[in-house]
């Protein structure tokens, strides 16, 4: 269908509704005097007075200036089958717009309204459908949000548990340690006391051999003699030290210090199990 169109007009709180500077958007020629809000037109007195006798536009808000603030007034449009007449009107029943004598006729008991009441009745069934998907978009968000907070809850958490567990793992490694210190000091305590029998032991029969060098070296010296008497008297002399030194005994300790160090099992599994972690929900 072809129409005719007339510019966009763009108002705006600078060029507020002056409307006297206006001319009347229905003739096209007198100044305009008001502005009606249902047709976002200016009129003069003479269309104003032709408004009020229409049944159509007989309840339209006329005011007195334009509104101020931005406002579009959309291209204006006619009715091919009546090109003087404006399509001010939207026929519900057939999803179109509609002059007035096209309502009046063809389009006569049919459901309709004005343009700029259409647009606000349309968007209004608009927000309407859209409502349960803002709904569900608004529970998506919270349901992120909650989710975002949860995970931050999780972190502040997770680094708790692992400092505080951080912490008993130390004063368990501390107690360990000072316990291995313990046994250490133990350990050696047995074995200096076996060591130093064994030193004395060795010291000794150290002496022991030192004793056997005077009489190693008097029996020597009578070998290379054959002076009986002097070989007798040496025989003699070897034989009284001889006494002494047989009873001291020169043999190492019998027995050996054996030393084991035994971890009970129960211990250990204590300590394998020194925490236990535990789930729950809330």
């Amino acid at each position: 269908m072809h129409v005719k169109t007339s510019p966009v007009v763009m108002a705006t709180a600078g060029d507020p509704g002056d409307v006297q500077a206006r001319q009347c958007g229905t003739c096209d020629g007198a100044s305009a005097s008001c502005w009606c809000v249902d047709c976002s037109e200016a009129l003069c007195d003479a269309c104003l007075a032709a408004h009020r006798r229409v049944t159509l536009t007989r309840c339209h808000r006329v005011l007195n200036r334009q509104p101020e603030g931005p406002s579009l007034v959309f291209p204006t449009k006619f009715c091919r089958i009546h090109p003087s007449e404006e399509l001010k009107l939207f026929c519900f029943s057939c999803c179109q717009l509609t002059c007035r004598d096209c309502q009046l006729a063809d389009h006569q008991n049919h459901r309709f309204d004005f343009v700029s009441k259409a647009v606000a009745s349309v968007k209004k069934q608009l927000d309407a459908c859209m409502q349960p998907f803002r709904a569900q978009m608004e529970a998506s968000r919270r349901s992120l949000q909650d989710m975002e907070t949860r995970l931050q809850v999780l972190a502040r958490s997770e680094s708790f548990i692992i400092s505080k567990l951080q912490k008993n793992v130390d004063l368990l490694m501390e107690l360990l340690k000072k316990r291995f210190e313990e046994i250490i000091k133990q350990i050696q305590v047995v074995y200096n006391v076996e060591r130093n029998l064994i030193s004395r032991k060795m010291e000794k029969v150290k002496q022991l051999q030192q004793s056997h060098v005077p009489l190693t070296e008097a029996a020597e010296k009578a070998r290379s003699t054959t002076n009986l008497p002097t070989l007798v008297g040496c025989i003699s002399q070897i034989t009284s030290q001889m006494k002494d030194l047989v009873d001291e005994d020169s043999r190492p300790p019998s027995k050996m210090i054996d030393v084991k160090v035994i971890t009970d099992r129960n211990s250990v599994e204590g300590i394998m199990n020194f925490s236990k972690i535990r789930i729950g929900s809330g």
